[in-house]
């Protein structure tokens, strides 16, 4: 038997995701948690790690990684050692629909699209006539533009229910669509295109609706598949 030397490894910038819906549970994780990996255990390894909520975005953990016993892979190497580690690191949680966009997003720079943004808002003129007052501006918010082919392509990204109701008797779902058909038309006019990015699942009847007002949908498990979808609606398959 023979002793590794001593490694000592900080992480930082881990990063874990959540959408509106999980921002809950994480609320009410403890404010310290102690954790062993039983897969790691299996191959060896006792992993521990101590981690402490900063905030419902920001934790700390350390930890050592210790390898006391043979484990299934040293048996098949005939390798044995014994030694340890320690890890450190912190950890940083997307709360709310932030990291729908940002994914959303990166997909569409890795296509061939000209000025790709990402948050954009725009003030609208209530009254192109009237002098330049606040309470005459409406604000609109897209959460992802491009151009390709000379035309507006307007995703909107969404990671909550979108059936569940709304307080004028409708649901979510339908909101949003309307929503996303008037800001594509009037940013982009008769040529804009807009597509709907759910990290849910719609209902048929969200998704009949898209499609009768010539609205994208890519939703639920489709968003894995998000790169090839975005080509076909770029190209206008």
């Amino acid at each position: 038997m023979r002793l590794r030397t001593v490694q000592v490894a900080i992480i930082l910038g881990g990063l874990a995701l959540s959408t509106p819906s999980m921002a809950q549970d994480i609320a009410s994780i403890p404010e310290w948690t102690l954790q062993l990996d039983p897969l790691t255990t299996a191959l060896g390894f006792v992993h521990l790690q101590v981690e402490k909520r900063l905030s419902d975005s920001f934790s700390v953990y350390a930890g050592p990684h210790l390898h006391l016993f043979d484990g299934l892979l040293d048996k098949e190497s005939g390798e044995s050692y014994r030694g340890y580690g320690v890890e450190a690191g912190l950890r940083w949680f997307f709360l709310g629909g932030g990291w729908l966009e940002e994914f959303v997003f990166a997909t569409v720079q890795e296509r061939p699209v000209t000025d790709a943004r990402m948050n954009v808002k725009l003030d609208w003129e209530r009254n192109q006539t009237a002098p330049k007052r606040a309470e005459q501006q409406i604000r609109n918010e897209f959460d992802v533009l491009f151009t390709s082919g000379n035309r507006l392509h307007v995703i909107s990204c969404k990671t909550g229910n979108l059936d569940a109701p709304t307080e004028a008797g409708g649901n979510k779902g339908k909101e949003a669509i309307y929503e996303l058909e008037a800001l594509a038309d009037k940013a982009g006019g008769p040529f804009g295109r807009a597509m709907l990015v759910s990290a849910r699942r719609l209902s048929d009847y969200s998704r009949s609706r898209a499609s009768r007002m010539k609205i994208e949908v890519v939703d639920g498990v489709d968003v894995l598949g998000l790169g090839k979808r975005l080509e076909r609606w770029r190209q206008g398959a």
